[in-house]
């Protein structure tokens, strides 16, 4: 089913690349912003998704290396979505991406699909009730 949100394209360029760290800000900024559900480069994010850069040279996500761009997909409410990354002086955009000379393209977009989970879930410490 096709839903409302955003898809924020982070892409590196000649003077600057994205980091780790813009992509773990950015997963931030949108949960803060009421995001639903989110993937990365079609990988879908969840509470155990393993995020990590590796020999400061790739980002892998779980088991998957990952390149720019990264098309970053978000269901919520595409307003509330794009305002929370968007604010002038102290978003994401202009405090986190702009500042360092970086590329963000913020879109909102009614045909968004994210992917269901397909790894496996493990709990270590929960107790099933009776």
């Amino acid at each position: 089913m096709l839903e409302d949100g955003v898809i924020v394209t982070l892409s590196d360029n000649a003077q600057s690349q994205i980091d780790i760290y813009d992509i773990l800000q950015l997963l931030n900024e949108l949960k803060l912003a009421g995001a639903e559900a989110i993937s990365i480069n079609g990988i879908r994010i969840v509470n155990t998704t393993d995020v990590a850069l590796i020999n400061n040279s790739y980002i892998k996500i779980d088991d998957n290396r990952l390149n720019s761009p990264y098309i970053v997909k978000a269901i919520g409410d595409p307003v509330k979505l794009e305002s929370g990354l968007m604010q002038k002086d102290s978003g994401y955009v202009d405090k986190i991406i702009n500042a360092m000379d970086k590329t963000a393209i913020v879109e909102r977009n009614d045909n968004i699909l994210i992917p269901k989970y397909d790894g496996k879930m493990t709990t270590k410490y929960i107790e099933m009730g009776e």
